[in-house]
């Protein structure tokens, strides 16, 4: 995969680098909007740039966010969406939409982790319906984001998707994905082994940064 003519990198080198940058993201903040943050990091020769979300940190507001699971309906996406995650991303796009939507821009990589990848999906379905889709979205132990639709409109905008599920992390199976309550991830996971048994443990950012070092092509 390359992300300009004289830049190659590879699947794995990219998620590395956006495990690294979802980690970095609990530490630093390049943007805040509401309780919403993250960071920018630069791919190697400027061929892309990763937009990190932090994940969720034992802040209540946060916490609030993660339990607002009530189907919200997201007019500008035609889709029904975990309402905390969408307030949450609303919050990100008024302070940065227009930056990662701008044309003179290189392409994005948005990424996240637990609460940040949630955010970070449906960012990339609001870059997608204003025009300018991010080149991937790779998020690790994120929880659904919203209904089935939700990963259509990625899907329809040909934006590459990985979805790491490491061990028996709790996460990613919540909000319920019940006959009600439709929620849907946007991908099949990548799956990584653990040997825990601790599904709180294998939801750490850390258990995460191992995993993808450990992986080989």
């Amino acid at each position: 995969m390359t992300y300009s003519d004289d830049v190659p990198i590879t699947r794995l080198d990219r998620d590395r680098l956006c495990v690294r940058a979802a980690a970095a993201a609990y530490n630093r903040a390049d943007f805040a909007a509401g309780n919403v943050e993250g960071i920018f990091e630069i791919l190697p020769g400027q061929a892309a740039t990763i937009m990190a979300y932090r994940g969720t940190e034992f802040d209540f507001k946060d916490i609030l966010t993660d339990l607002r699971g009530v189907p919200w309906y997201a007019s500008e996406l035609g889709v029904f969406c975990h309402k905390g995650f969408l307030l949450g991303a609303r919050d990100a796009w008024a302070a940065i939409g227009p930056a990662l939507i701008a044309d003179n821009r290189p392409p994005w990589i948005l990424s996240g982790h637990s609460l940040g990848g949630s955010l970070a999906e449906i960012t990339a379905a609001l870059m997608v319906v204003h025009g300018r889709p991010p080149a991937a979205l790779v998020t690790f132990g994120a929880p659904r984001a919203g209904f089935e639709g939700l990963g259509r409109i990625l899907e329809a905008a040909g934006v590459h998707r990985s979805r790491y599920v490491h061990g028996r992390d709790i996460v990613p199976s919540v909000p319920p994905a019940g006959f009600l309550l439709r929620y849907r991830h946007t991908c099949r996971p990548i799956a990584f082994a653990s040997n825990t048994g601790d599904r709180f443990k294998d939801h750490c950012i850390a258990e995460y940064e191992g995993a993808l070092e450990a992986m080989r092509v």
